[in-house]
């Protein structure tokens, strides 16, 4: 496949990925919603409407019948990449474009696999000629549509997210990669300061780049302090900054003296 294929393949996935999430948003309201009403209220064609419901079934957000679909719910923590995607944006976006002034001409970065770092394509340009590291292809291929210089890490597409690749062969590639800045987020940070994680993969990956990375940077939107997950991966005291939607209690500020806490705001420009 020719470079300009790969790009306009996922552009078109963006493009669907905005009807699936208008698509969602109907079945929110109606509970339950036909082919012939999903056509009409997004005036797309009733086939159109029927591939897009197939790939939302795929992903465990919808219920199927003959004639239209419902939400299916989902495990708490374990919902798809896609709609991770469109949970909380207005939050993730404040958050991730404060962090992205961290980021400074000629530096290397490595871009975790989150949907909070996704949105960081938004907020650098060629102009800064970064050297960027990810295993999110779908962050990779926004990236290099801009013309930045990009490397996608290998490895085997992970089970739980379609666009994120994780196993031994990536931590095999990352061995020989080391950047001034990462940007990375989690599932959960405890209100002790330890930082967890849901996928076993995931967390390896971000484990091992955090010794790789001279400067961390962590964002946490408010959803996720104090809450634990099944995979821990480092203490608050290890990162550098923490960016987030909230202010730290007291006694989480004096336990982590020299970590920089940044809040930030939806409004923030």
């Amino acid at each position: 496949m020719s470079r300009n294929e790969q790009l306009a393949k996922g552009g078109n996935r963006l493009g669907n990925l905005q009807r699936e999430s208008e698509i969602l948003k109907l079945l929110k309201e109606k509970g339950y919603a036909t082919v012939d009403y999903l056509s009409k209220s997004i005036h797309i064609s009733p086939s159109s409407i029927r591939r897009d419901l197939t790939h939302l079934e795929s992903q465990g957000l919808v219920k199927r019948d003959h004639g239209g679909a419902s939400l299916f719910p989902t495990i708490p923590g374990m919902a798809p990449f896609f709609s991770r995607l469109r949970e909380n944006k207005k939050e993730k976006q404040a958050i991730i474009r404060a962090a992205a002034r961290l980021i400074r001409p000629n530096s290397t970065l490595y871009l975790d696999s989150s949907t909070m770092v996704m949105n960081i394509h938004q907020y650098v340009s060629s102009e800064q000629k970064l050297t960027i590291f990810t295993n999110n292809m779908m962050l990779a291929h926004l990236l290099a549509s801009k013309k930045i210089k990009t490397y996608c890490i290998g490895g085997r597409i992970s089970q739980r997210n379609e666009v994120i690749t994780a196993g031994t062969y990536a931590l095999e590639m990352l061995k020989n990669i080391y950047v001034d800045t990462m940007f990375f987020s989690s599932s959960a940070l405890t209100k002790d300061g330890i930082i967890f994680d849901l996928d076993e993969e995931e967390t390896a990956i971000r484990k091992f780049m955090l010794g790789h990375a001279s400067s961390k940077v962590f964002l946490c939107q408010r959803d996720r302090f104090g809450k634990s997950a099944s995979f821990r991966l480092t203490d608050a005291g290890s990162v550098d900054y923490i960016f987030s939607d909230f202010t730290f209690p007291k006694e989480f500020v004096e336990k982590y003296p020299h970590v920089t806490l940044m809040k930030v705001s939806k409004s923030e420009e």
